[in-house]
């Protein structure tokens, strides 16, 4: 595996990567997760603050993880950190069986 770090300057170079992650997103946000995330085209209202993304790839090119990292402001920290507390946290079942522990 590799890690790459893709910032705003630089989306245009990883498009394949940055479809795979919106993919990879949604399948675990909207999906097995089941929040209620408004997605257009794959980003959410998140992405529209033009964050970095550290994206774990795989040897066979495929993205496996995703991190964004959000530049701080008050107003995005505080909903962000409103909507992990009142979520709680809980442990969802991984493939292999061992948990993974999210805020949900």
């Amino acid at each position: 595996m590799r890690i790459l770090t893709d910032s705003p300057q630089h989306y245009g170079r990883h498009q394949s990567f940055l479809k795979q992650k919106y993919r990879l997103r949604a399948a675990v946000f909207g999906g097995r997760l089941e929040w209620d995330v408004s997605v257009t085209d794959g980003e959410d209202q998140y992405d529209d603050l033009k964050p970095t993304y550290v994206l774990t790839i795989t040897e066979g090119g495929l993205v496996a993880g995703c991190v964004r990292l959000l530049a701080g402001s008050l107003s995005a920290e505080r909903l962000s950190f409103e909507q992990v507390c009142s979520a709680g946290y809980r442990s969802i079942p991984h493939n292999d069986g061992a948990p993974i522990r999210s805020a949900a």
